[in-house]
């Protein structure tokens, strides 16, 4: 009887976990620079979303700067990146934090669109050499065209300080970026 009673308790348990559940996520954003051929880099990202609606992504990636020198050398050095996000639940849900918000937002926007912002840092993961790096702070949105979609699109704003071989990155600025995020 008890037996019974707790696999049905799981199974409403089971039942009960919404559709986008914790999972391995990836990420791949392109920087946007004024000057094409000066700053612009592409940045691959594997993480893995330890919340349900929000919570925390630790993440691995790579950012790559497609600049070339004289020689015909890739210069600066693609790096590899480790950091952390903080989802927030979705700014448009009618039970938002930010009051006032999702109804006026909700006038200019479809009432199936997805906004969740998000927070987190990132730094290098060369520890030794200490040849080329950055460290920083990030912010940006996740906006899904509706709540079936399992992709996002992805904007955000980066302020990065640099030093090595990649102090030829301009460093403390803001920074701009977008792509897509895709959670499994």
């Amino acid at each position: 009887m008890i037996k019974r009673m707790l696999i049905a308790i799981a199974l409403v348990c089971l039942m009960a976990i919404p559709v986008q559940a914790a999972g391995p996520t990836v990420s791949i954003m392109t920087e946007q620079i004024a000057n094409v051929d000066k700053g612009n880099s592409l940045t691959v990202e594997l993480g893995y979303f330890l919340g349900i609606d929000s919570g925390l992504e630790p993440y691995i990636g790579t950012q790559w700067w497609p600049q070339w020198d004289e020689v015909g050398d890739i210069e600066p050095p693609s790096v590899v990146v480790l950091g952390v996000r903080n989802h927030f639940k979705d700014v448009l849900d009618p039970n938002s934090i930010i009051p006032y918000l999702p109804d006026l937002l909700l006038i200019i926007l479809n009432e199936d669109i997805e906004i969740k912002p998000y927070v987190g840092f990132q730094f290098t993961a060369n520890f030794i050499d200490k040849n080329a790096g950055f460290m920083g702070l990030s912010s940006g949105i996740l906006v899904k065209t509706s709540p079936d979609s399992n992709s996002a699109l992805r904007f955000g704003i980066k302020y990065n300080d640099t030093f090595g071989d990649l102090a030829g990155v301009r460093d403390n600025r803001f920074d701009y970026e977008m792509g897509i995020f895709i959670p499994f």
